[in-house]
């Protein structure tokens, strides 16, 4: 910010991270704005420009701008931290003036002003926030960890006993499964009689969470064509939900989703078919397993949506030839977005600013044009150089296409280690230090660099 000209901070527009006003605006409304910048993603505010951005002189008001400077301290709670600077500029007269340029940093605490009044800032605006919305910040901030809220109502009956101890099972606990909930992160805690349930316990080993938390499911939908449509032109083909615990939405969702992810064969370099799935299989799991497992089940309004359409599909792989992902926040909704292979445009999703996050994964699967005389399931549009990582396909004995795979591989990232190539082949180090000797025997392949932080070069001609 400090960068822009005088003239440029009077004409530029209100936005996420800057504001702009009057020298006359009183200490108590500029608190307001100072607690929306903290809370949010932190900012500048230009003090001395109008709104029609006329500059003002701040060096005639010079005791209000000192009640101005102790406002991040005198009427925020806690206080915000903040830094300042004088801009000099010029002004009709030929006289040296000054705005001051407040710089507010973004705070992981919930601030307020006097009236303990929680502001926020989306887009241009400074918005109050309702209680509901102020509890979701203090979740969010982690000021309070709603996993250890004790839910109403909650009783033992609600936990699977057998969940439980099919997990301690699992980790070696010697105890009980009832001591494992008592005496571990506090999950349930025992209140005179009977018990007191979290959060985390119902929504790991409850046996209906969805009683407590209505909207923590997860929701496929997938659609024919490009976008979603609704009324008479509605293009949903399938639409299912999985419900349970954490673990049992993570494991029905990816054993569906896998289920709809097409898997495309095409003749290798080495003369070998090569079977790819639209989208790596790790990629799209992380992607979902982290969309369920860091979601904030503190809100209500909706649940985790899985959107699959007929060209793109919300996740990514540089290593496969895929774009990168793009994640994107809009107040307290987070996106995902994954390009499919054979389709490198981005669309972007439907999204509402209502002060609520959701995880959203969208599936983006388009089939390729396909010539006549190559069987369906070759697309046409898959480069040459694709990289042919299916082991199996690569004998380790066939040092001809070992060789060939490890020149491909090393075509679409030059970065790769010998460890990697390995790993990829699934061989011994000593076997790809020979086949690289081999290469650069050849004048095929020259290291550039460093073993840590080089890179190789490839022989144009072998290109």
């Amino acid at each position: 910010m400090n960068r822009l000209t005088i003239q440029e901070i009077s004409q530029k527009s209100e936005s996420q991270t800057f504001d702009r006003k009057s020298i006359k605006i009183a200490a108590k409304d500029l608190a307001n704005i100072v607690v929306a910048f903290a809370n949010a993603d932190g900012g500048t505010i230009a003090i001395g420009v109008a709104d029609n951005g006329t500059l003002e002189n701040i060096d005639e008001c010079i005791d209000h701008i000192n009640d101005l400077l102790r406002v991040p301290f005198d009427f925020c709670i806690p206080s915000v931290k903040v830094t300042h600077t004088q801009l000099p500029y010029t002004d009709t007269e030929g006289k040296i003036n000054h705005i001051m340029l407040m710089n507010v940093l973004q705070s992981q605490k919930v601030h307020s002003n006097q009236k303990d009044e929680v502001f926020y800032r989306i887009g241009d605006k400074s918005k109050k926030l309702s209680f509901d919305e102020r509890l979701q910040l203090l979740y969010d901030k982690g000021d309070m960890v709603y996993e250890n809220k004790f839910i109403t109502n909650a009783l033992l009956k609600e936990i699977d006993l057998n969940l439980v101890q099919d997990y301690i099972d699992i980790i070696g606990y010697s105890k009980s499964s009832l001591q494992y909930l008592e005496e571990n992160y506090q999950l349930i805690v025992k209140s005179n009689d009977d018990y007191k349930i979290s959060a985390a316990a119902i929504l790991l080993f409850g046996k209906k969470p969805q009683n407590f938390f209505p909207r923590s499911y997860v929701r496929f939908i997938k659609y024919q064509g490009t976008e979603a449509l609704t009324g008479d032109q509605m293009n949903v083909i399938k639409d299912v939900v999985f419900d349970g615990t954490i673990l049992e939405m993570i494991r029905k969702s990816l054993n569906f989703v896998s289920t709809q992810i097409k898997e495309y064969t095409y003749l290798g370099k080495d003369g070998l078919f090569v079977t790819k799935p639209e989208y790596p299989e790790f990629v799209w799991k992380e992607l979902i397993i982290n969309a369920i497992t860091h979601r904030d089940y503190s809100i209500l309004g909706t649940e985790i949506q899985i959107k699959m359409y007929d060209d793109r599909m919300y996740r990514e792989s540089a290593e496969a030839g895929n774009p990168e992902p793009k994640y994107e926040q809009v107040a307290f909704m987070i996106y995902g977005t994954v390009f499919s292979l054979n389709n490198h445009r981005e669309e972007k999703s439907e999204h509402s600013c209502s002060g609520e996050r959701m995880e959203k994964t969208t599936l983006i699967t388009e089939k390729p044009n396909v010539p006549e005389n190559v069987p369906e399931n070759v697309p046409e549009n898959v480069p040459e150089n694709v990289p042919e990582n299916v082991p199996e396909n690569v004998p380790e004995n066939s040092t001809d296409n070992r060789q060939m795979f490890i020149i491909n591989e090393l075509t679409n990232n030059n970065t790769y280690t010998m460890q990697d190539l390995a790993t990829l082949l699934n061989v011994n180090i000593r076997t790809i230090k020979r086949d690289i000797e081999i290469l650069k025997q050849k004048g095929i392949l020259t290291r550039i660099g460093p073993d840590n932080g080089g890179y190789w070069q490839i022989n144009e001609e072998t290109k």
